[in-house]
């Protein structure tokens, strides 16, 4: 026995056939916002860091409270990635200044580090260590530095230069927490391990 469908019951099953072989949409894929998704991490507070000096200063010139230039002297780098990139600006600042010194002798100055700019934020910085001195008191300036309880520098001569380009040290005052995107590395492996999974 032969049973004719109408045009109207042929339309119908087609459009049933096409619903049952059509496979459903698959879920977006969360690799994306895994990728995109920002961390936090912290550079703690006594993270050391190299700095250099972007201008001269003396002690003939400078006085209490003058700012003056620094930069960051090496990439600040935290669980193998670059946080912080060389040549990051930042201010720093004459504690103490004298054309005069005691015994006839010329030049005292204190400088040291107040931050760095980065991100529109200050990363504080302490515990600065710099060689300035004239007159052959290089060496015994730098050893009163690193034992010295203040921040900054003291030091006498004929008269106490800091030269454009010098290096010095700082420490971070405290924590500075900062949100970074993920490495190209970690979006690799995440990439990956979904891969995996599938």
């Amino acid at each position: 026995m032969h049973f004719r469908l109408s045009t109207c019951q042929r339309h119908l099953l087609l459009a049933l056939a096409l619903c049952v072989c059509t496979p459903a949409a698959a879920d977006p894929s969360p690799v994306s916002a895994a990728v995109a998704a920002n961390s936090t991490i912290l550079i703690p507070a006594g993270t050391l860091v190299a700095l250099r000096i972007d201008q001269n200063l003396s002690s003939k010139s400078a006085k209490r409270g003058d700012k003056f230039s620094i930069s960051l002297a090496n990439d600040l780098w935290v669980e193998n990635r670059i946080v912080v990139p060389v040549g990051t600006k930042g201010l720093g600042e004459v504690v103490h200044a004298s054309g005069k010194g005691f015994g006839g002798r010329a030049g005292e100055l204190i400088v040291t580090a107040r931050y760095l700019e980065h991100g529109g934020r200050q990363i504080r910085l302490g515990h600065f260590r710099l060689s300035a001195a004239g007159s052959n008191n290089a060496t015994a300036a730098l050893l009163a530095t690193a034992a010295a309880p203040i921040v900054g520098v003291f030091v006498t001569g004929t008269s106490a230069y800091i030269g454009l380009g010098q290096l010095a040290q700082a420490r971070l005052a405290e924590d500075f927490p900062l949100t970074v995107e993920p490495s190209s590395n970690t979006a690799a492996r995440t990439v990956a391990n979904q891969g995996e999974n599938k």
